[in-house]
């Protein structure tokens, strides 16, 4: 119900909206220029435990939004509605509103506002509503006042909706408010009694009624569960107002009842009922500007409007014209009763001065460009810009040549300053010559040499797309190459080279005569082709030989020379090996009985090179590995490979001494008795066997 009687009192600057969209507090992004916006329980209250994000844009790019607060009641200090000035939670924040510090009119002069909305898991209140615009909003209206100044009783209806919370008091229903202005300084004490529980906010002193719930110079507040409340005030200020807020918090039909005691009980004003408010037609447009206030009574039909300071200000009616931006007291006098009178105070603000700097990046390169900044103060965000008189763009850079330019910049209330910059750049392009020296031999290389000129030195140099460097030498193979200069600011030139060389000689060595044997030698024979002219050939042998061909060489790794007539040089590479050294090892094995000829001797052939043959001097001489049939003596065999290498070796082949054998026997005692015979052998080769009349043979030599 408070908010429907919300929107009711704001329908005076509400009403435009009503065919508009309605929106409550979702997680969501909306562009729009119109609107009504409510927390996520609509006309209800919110709920419990949600956490919730929600940014409205400008259905224009970059152009301010506005939201409007007429109604603002959350769970003070436990439910919050976080705002901030762009299109995220991460934007510069408008700040952290509770209770009923509503956030008023805020702006997101960006293009964008971002609402973060966090409640927690008890007690709910009515939220809030809201308006969108794209256009600065009216200010709400004020809240009614009754002047106390004496004993009074109100009587307070139940059953409402709380409003929120306020001052110390976390729900207010039913609120009342009542202006005091006492003419004499002492203490005044307002006894606040009903029949149930009945709560009390105390703020002052102002110098004027005010027009909206107070933030700040609370005096005294309570919400204990009494029936009888008691707003003290210490020591008044003669003159000055004071402002009492009254709930009943019990929520039914009952009186309450206000009385007034204290030494500055007897000097409160009554005043005659008169009251006004004053609110500004529109806000100034741009800094120097004016605008015009409207003053409405609440008393007689008739009034007299009177504004101070006065100067240049002209009255048509209740509205006042051609006013500038400065604080103002308008008092409002009844036409038919003089006495009658009241004031209203009202600050007409303006925006600040637009201004605007800018500022170009050097041109660095000759017919180049920089980026012009603009950067506005001032004024009313969002800004537009434009080049020369040419078409406004939300962008505050601009990418031109070297020049003078003038920049325009407009707010979002159509004012505008106007600013200059001139960019240089320098007097010439950078540019680059290149030469290369020639290459006399194929595989050679050639210097490139890089000149810049232009441009503003100190140049760096590349070739081929490599690191600059600050050397303008390149040494290079033939090919063609992009060689570029770049100069003090990075402006860069290139051109290309092209370097050719002389075809290269061919050269070839090879193995014209091998060697044979091991630790003989060998002929190397060397060839070149390729180039017209005379060439000299030199090998590394030792000592060296020129010619093409190198004789009497041993086995070894060898390189020819090859120079032509450029004195360019070519090298080939030949191995010219042997066969390995050509051995052999001999063996023999002995007669088997001495003065026999069953001896042998071998010898196993090695190296040289493959088949081998033997030629032994036995008689008769044997060509095989083994000569047999041998006795005693020393052997000598004649080894050839197929190459004819040759290599000898002798071995004696051995005999065993001559065989001798003894015998003994005892002496026989009895008749028919034996006798041990023993037989003793020497010579020949062990291990013996004997035998006695032709038996079989034993190894034992006794029988």
């Amino acid at each position: 119900m408070f908010k429907n009687i919300l929107l009711i009192t704001s329908l005076f600057f509400t009403v435009w909206h009503l065919s508009a969209q309605t929106y409550n507090m979702t997680n969501s992004t909306v562009s729009t220029c119109s609107g009504t916006f409510y927390d996520n329980g609509g006309l209800g209250n919110y709920t419990n435990s949600v956490n919730l994000t929600m940014t409205f844009c400008n259905s224009t790019p970059g152009q301010p939004i506005y939201i409007s607060f007429s109604s603002f009641a959350l769970e003070n200090f436990f439910d919050y509605l976080n705002i901030y000035n762009g299109p995220n939670t991460g934007s510069p924040s408008l700040g952290s509103f509770t209770g009923t510090n509503s956030p008023g009119i805020v702006v997101g002069s960006s293009g964008c506002i971002t609402l973060n909305f966090v409640t927690d898991g008890s007690v709910t209140y009515a939220g809030w509503v809201a308006t969108i615009s794209c256009t600065p909003p009216p200010p709400p209206p004020c809240i009614t006042t009754i002047p106390l100044c004496g004993q009074t009783s109100t009587l307070f209806t139940g059953s409402q909706v709380s409003v929120g919370s306020f001052g110390c008091l976390g729900a207010i229903y039913n609120p009342t408010y009542y202006t005091i202005q006492p003419t004499t300084v002492g203490n005044l004490t307002i006894t606040i009694s009903s029949g149930c529980d009945v709560d009390f906010a105390l703020w002052g002193p102002f110098s004027s009624i005010p027009c909206n719930m107070p933030t700040s110079a609370t005096i005294d507040c309570s919400f204990s569960a009494a029936a009888t409340e008691f707003a003290d005030i210490a020591s008044t200020v003669p003159g000055q107002y004071y402002l009492l807020l009254v709930s009943n918090f019990c929520n039914v039909n009952t009186n309450v009842n206000l009385n007034p005691t204290g030494s500055a009980a007897a000097g409160l004003m009554c005043g005659c009922g008169l009251s006004a408010t004053a609110a500004l037609t529109a806000p100034i447009a741009c800094n120097g500007g004016t605008t015009s206030i409207n003053v409405t009574g609440n008393g007689a039909p008739s009034y007299n409007y009177a504004i101070s300071p006065a100067a240049g200000i002209a009255l048509t009616g209740s509205t006042f014209s051609n006013v500038p931006a400065g604080n103002y007291t308008i008092t409002v006098t009844n036409a038919t009763n003089l006495t009658c009178s009241t004031t209203v105070a009202i600050n007409v603000p303006q925006p600040a001065p637009l201004t605007a700097t800018a500022t170009g990046t050097a041109v660095l390169c000759n017919g180049g460009t920089s980026n012009i900044t603009v950067n506005p103060s001032g004024g009313t965000p969002g800004y537009q810009y434009s080049l020369n008189g040419g078409a406004y763009q939300s962008l505050n850079t601009f990418n031109v040549l070297a020049g003078t330019y003038t920049i325009t910049v407009k707010d979002a209330n159509n004012c505008t300053t106007t600013v200059s910059v001139t960019t240089s750049q320098p007097a010439n392009s950078v540019g680059i010559n290149a030469a290369a020296s020639a290459i006399l031999c194929n595989g050679g290389t050639s210097t490139i040499i890089l000149t810049g000129n232009g441009g503003t030195p100190n140049y760096q140099y590349s070739i081929n797309g490599g690191a600059l460097q600050v050397s303008n030498a390149f040494s290079v193979v033939a090919g063609t190459y992009t060689c570029l200069v770049s100069d003090a600011n990075g402006c860069t030139s290139s051109t290309s080279v092209t370097i050719t060389q002389p075809l290269g000689s061919t050269v070839s060595a090879a193995v014209l005569s091998p060697i044979l044997c091991n630790g003989g030698t060998g002929a190397l024979q060397g060839t070149a082709s390729g180039v017209a002219g005379a060439y000299t050939f030199t090998w590394n042998t030792i000592p060296a030989q020129f010619g093409a061909t190198a004789t009497n060489v041993p086995a070894g790794n060898y390189t020819l020379t090859v120079a032509d007539t450029n004195n360019c040089i070519t090298t080939a590479n030949v191995s010219l090996t042997e066969p390995t050294a050509f051995t052999n090892t001999i063996s023999q094995t002995p007669v088997a009985c001495n003065g026999g000829n069953t001896g042998t001797a071998a010898v196993v052939a090695s190296g040289g090179t493959v088949a081998y043959s033997y030629s032994w001097d036995s008689s008769p001489s044997q060509n095989t590995a083994t000569a047999t049939g041998l006795s005693i003596g020393t052997y000598t065999c004649y080894l050839t490979d197929a190459n004819g290498c040759t290599t000898t070796n002798s071995v004696i082949v051995t005999e065993p001494n001559g065989l001798n054998l003894s015998a003994s026997a005892t002496s026989i005692v009895c008749n028919n008795g034996t006798s041990d015979l023993t037989l003793t052998v020497n010579g020949g080769t062990p291990a013996y066997q004997y035998n006695v009349n032709g038996g079989a043979y034993q190894a034992g030599n006794v029988f």
